[in-house]
């Protein structure tokens, strides 16, 4: 279903974006990021599920640190170096997030492989007794 409606945005793009614009800068623009978008939405969704099933079984700080070190380490200057640098503009800085969130999906996944996560304890075991 939801590869059905990927082929319909990508196909479509560009009579969706003139419901709303007849700018045509502006249509060329929304239908190259709404391509973009259907190659950084799946990465995001990957990122969310990983990240949080790694904060619930406590493992929330390697969480942030990787996110700290792949927005500034990443994203920032690979946005810089796409969108400036070479040219790219607005795609440029959504490929560097495109980057950013499937480089921090897939290490937070072997993260989750690793079972590191499994060291921290949330709860710990008590021992009642009875009298």
């Amino acid at each position: 279903m939801t590869v059905a409606i990927a082929i319909v945005v990508a196909i479509f793009r560009e009579p969706l974006l003139s419901f709303f614009t007849k700018d045509h800068e502006i249509i060329a623009m929304g239908s190259t990021l709404l391509l973009l978008c259907l190659i950084l939405e799946p990465g995001r969704t990957f990122n969310l599920v990983v990240i949080n099933s790694l904060r619930a079984t406590g493992d929330a700080n390697i969480s942030l640190i990787m996110a700290f070190i792949s927005m500034w380490g990443i994203s920032v200057p690979l946005a810089y170096f796409l969108g400036i640098h070479l040219g790219y503009g607005l795609p440029g800085i959504w490929i560097a997030f495109i980057v950013d969130e499937w480089f921090r999906g897939i290490t937070m996944y072997f993260r989750w492989k690793s079972r590191a996560w499994e060291k921290k304890v949330l709860v710990q075991n008590q021992v009642t007794t009875t009298v």
